[in-house]
C-alpha cells in the first residue's frame, strides 16, 4: 500500500486540454503528435504544388480489418493537406484506391510512396490469382490546384514458373483523360486492367 501512495505523490498535474481546440487542430493536420501517430502508416512531408510551402501525404491503417498485417496494407485511406503559414488543411483525400484484402492469393498490398516534384506514386502489390503477383503503380501529377491521375503500371512475377517473362503494362494520362485523386480507385483499375 506504502508504493501506492509513494507513487501517487510523485504524478505531475497535467495540462488541461480543450478538446474543441484539439479536434479542429488534428482535422487541419496539426495533431500534437504531428510526425507519426499511432493510425499512420506513411507521411511524406514535400511541397507538392510548387508554392514554397511543405505539403503533406499521410496513409492510414485501416482498423476496420482485424489482422495487424492487413491494417497496415490493404483498403487504407490516403489523406493529401496543403501547407498553409499556419500548418496544414485537408486538401484532397481517397479512401478506395490502395487494394483491398484479397484472399485468394498472398500478397503484400502497400508498400510505399514515392515523392519527385510534384508527382507522387503509390506502390502496392496484389495478384491476379494466386501464381501471379501484380506490383502496382500509381502515379499522380499536381497540376495548379488539382490532383490528376498521370499513370498507372503493372510489373509481374509467376511464382509457378520464375522463368516466365510477363510483359508490363502502363496506361496514361493521354489515354485515361483527366481523373481525378479523389475519382482514382480500386474498381476504376480493375476495369481499366479487364479492357486490354
Amino acid at each position: 500500500m506504502a508504493v501506492i501512495n509513494m507513487d501517487l505523490k510523485n504524478l505531475k498535474r497535467q495540462q488541461k486540454i480543450d478538446l474543441k481546440d484539439l479536434v479542429k487542430s488534428i482535422a487541419k493536420g496539426n495533431s500534437p503528435e504531428s510526425k507519426i501517430s499511432v493510425a499512420t502508416v506513411q507521411e511524406i512531408i514535400h511541397d507538392l504544388n510548387g508554392d514554397g510551402i511543405k505539403d503533406k501525404i499521410e496513409v492510414y491503417k485501416n482498423t476496420s480489418l482485424n489482422d495487424k498485417f492487413d491494417q497496415e496494407h490493404f483498403h487504407l485511406p490516403i489523406k493529401i493537406f496543403k501547407g498553409t503559414n499556419s500548418g496544414f488543411e485537408l486538401w484532397k483525400e481517397n479512401n478506395n484506391l490502395i487494394y483491398s484484402v484479397d484472399n485468394t492469393c498472398a500478397s503484400e498490398g502497400f508498400s510505399n510512396i514515392v515523392v519527385k516534384n510534384n508527382y507522387f506514386t503509390i506502390e502496392a502489390q496484389t495478384c491476379y490469382d494466386y501464381n501471379v503477383l501484380v506490383n502496382g503503380f500509381t502515379t499522380f501529377k499536381i497540376e495548379n490546384n488539382e490532383i490528376f491521375l498521370y499513370k498507372y503500371g503493372e510489373e509481374y512475377f509467376d511464382k509457378s514458373n520464375h522463368d516466365k517473362k510477363i510483359p508490363s503494362k502502363v496506361w496514361i494520362q493521354k489515354n485515361l483523360g483527366k481523373i481525378k485523386f479523389q475519382d482514382a480507385n480500386e474498381s476504376f483499375l480493375k476495369k481499366l486492367k479487364n479492357k486490354n
